[in-house]
């Protein structure tokens, strides 16, 4: 039964949250999804908008290692050793991912939102940023300037 129970606290005191505006003409969803019994509550900020491409990048694990040196993955490849090294990249549009890496000030930023635990997933109609996100109260200010800061960022990507 802690399953169960923990699933009703989850469910009845951090319930979903959600709400939508718009910065430069570009809407933004930001919503605050419930995890379950194995899962954190997560923060997941979408960004809607022209994109160039499909990509998602978050920071390589063991499992991603092992599947490319076995030949399961074949990732594309950026410029800058040292992001490919840290950085899992999930595209099949090597020109895509070049353009994305191209900027300096954009590589930063990118490096600087995996830091503080985002995933990021560009698709041609949108940009999502998940993160997980704990127990605190779901302040609709803070998460607003997170989500300002985040749409920001996706001005710069190519289209």
């Amino acid at each position: 039964m802690p399953g169960l129970c923990y699933t009703f606290i989850m469910k009845n005191l951090f319930p979903p949250s959600k709400f939508t505006f718009s910065v430069n003409g570009r809407d933004i969803v930001v919503q605050r999804v419930a995890g379950g019994k194995n899962r954190p509550p997560k923060l997941v900020v979408t960004v809607k908008g022209q994109f160039g491409g499909r990509l998602l990048i978050r920071f390589e694990n063991g499992w991603d290692r092992f599947c490319k040196q076995i030949g399961l993955n074949r990732e594309p490849q950026v410029p800058d050793r040292q992001a490919n090294d840290e950085l899992y990249f999930e595209c099949d549009d090597q020109e895509f991912v070049n353009r994305v890496f191209l900027s300096g000030d954009l590589r930063t930023k990118i490096l600087d939102l995996l830091t503080q635990g985002f995933v990021i997933d560009i698709q041609p109609n949108k940009c999502v940023f998940t993160k997980p996100y704990g127990f605190e109260k779901f302040d609709e200010t803070e998460c607003e300037q997170l989500a300002k800061s985040l749409a920001s960022f996706t001005m710069p990507l190519p289209s």
